[in-house]
């Protein structure tokens, strides 16, 4: 099993989880993040060099049995593709152990 964390941009939120649906992947979470970047050089306001560059974005996380892992990556990539520096990125970490709280659930019945 695998936990994907993806960070996108909100206003392709949506469009991801229509694409999930259609993968027949049935939740996920969400959560608001902010994207920080530190970029060479900078950008000078008012006398000062700003090196920083943060973004609202959205935080999303599924998790899926590990024959779905390289599915599940290009359909996000698919979805939230703009062509951007700001597209997001997508991490993916091993998960130990799944459980539905309501049923008891686990592992890949679980997700």
């Amino acid at each position: 099993m695998k936990l994907i964390q993806a960070v996108i941009r909100p206003s392709a939120l949506n469009t991801l989880r229509a694409a999930l649906t259609a993968m027949g992947i049935g939740g996920l979470s969400i959560a608001d993040a902010a994207a920080c970047e530190w970029q060479q050089g900078g950008e000078e306001k008012a006398g000062v060099i700003h090196h920083d560059f943060c973004e609202q974005n959205m935080r999303v996380e599924l998790a899926v049995v590990d024959e779905d892992l390289e599915r599940a990556i290009e359909v996000i990539s698919d979805a939230v593709r703009g062509e951007k520096i700001q597209d997001g990125k997508i991490f993916v970490v091993t998960l130990a152990q799944a459980r539905r709280i309501r049923t008891g659930e686990a592992d890949d019945k679980a997700i």
